[in-house]
């Protein structure tokens, strides 16, 4: 017949998908084999997250120092002097730089601001109007 198909042979298929799952699935061997999968797992992804956090922690760590340095300084400057409010907005600076490493952080692992709350404004929101 010169339309006919040739079909694949189902039985022989059937075949190796029902070893397949007699000997992986449901054989005798199963925990073994469903026990080594998890020890041979690539942990890449979880070591590469692991050292951007470790990396993101580090700059973090130093805009913190860089900003406590600045502030002893400023605190000991006069308020009207030019250097003491470079000091400040260094400070401001550095403050902006340490911001867009906050979000990729999981919220858990945060470490907390170390901007201080200024008068009228509360470190959690509430229906009271703040007095000014």
């Amino acid at each position: 017949m010169a339309g006919c198909v040739a079909r694949p042979p189902v039985p022989r298929l059937f075949d190796a998908i029902a070893r397949f799952f007699t000997d992986r699935v449901f054989g005798e061997q199963r925990r073994a084999i469903l026990a080594a999968d998890p020890a041979g797992a690539d942990d890449t992804a979880h070591r590469e997250r692991e050292a951007k956090r470790a990396r993101l922690e580090r700059a973090v760590a130093e805009v913190d120092r860089q900003q406590q340095s600045l502030l002893g300084q400023a605190r000991q400057g006069d308020p009207a002097d030019p250097f003491t409010q470079a000091l400040r907005g260094s400070y401001n600076d550095l403050e902006k730089d340490r911001r867009p490493h906050w979000p990729t952080w999981p919220r858990s692992t945060r470490m907390p601001t170390t901007e201080p709350l200024r008068r009228g404004r509360m470190s959690k929101p509430c229906s009271t109007p703040c007095p000014t």
